[in-house]
């Protein structure tokens, strides 16, 4: 029943129920889509949601201990969530040899 917060502004692209669990879809444009599950959610598709907005509640999933799945799509393609929510530094190329 934790309280589940929408990360960015976006748009409720879609909230139901999925194979054998709920979950909730944001699309924050730009292509950039987020979802969240098991979450439990009343707002509809097409719901204007805002940074830190509660979204949802957490439900019991298949994890022993109560677990958020979230997940992100770019363009239809799945890229790390981690990317948007600071999670990976930034690369540095460092010299595989001494330059002259």
């Amino acid at each position: 029943g934790a309280v589940v917060r929408s990360p960015a502004d976006g748009v409720v692209h879609f909230s139901g129920f999925v194979v054998d669990r709920n979950l909730i879809s944001i699309d924050h444009g730009g292509g950039l889509l987020s979802s969240f599950e098991p979450v439990t959610s009343s707002l509809a598709e097409g719901a204007v949601v805002h940074r830190g907005q509660e979204i949802g509640a957490l439900q019991s999933g298949h994890c022993r201990a109560p677990c958020l799945h979230v997940g992100a799509r770019l363009h239809g393609q799945y890229v790390s969530p981690l990317n948007y929510l600071g999670g990976i530094p930034h690369s540095v190329l460092l010299p595989t040899r001494r330059l002259p």
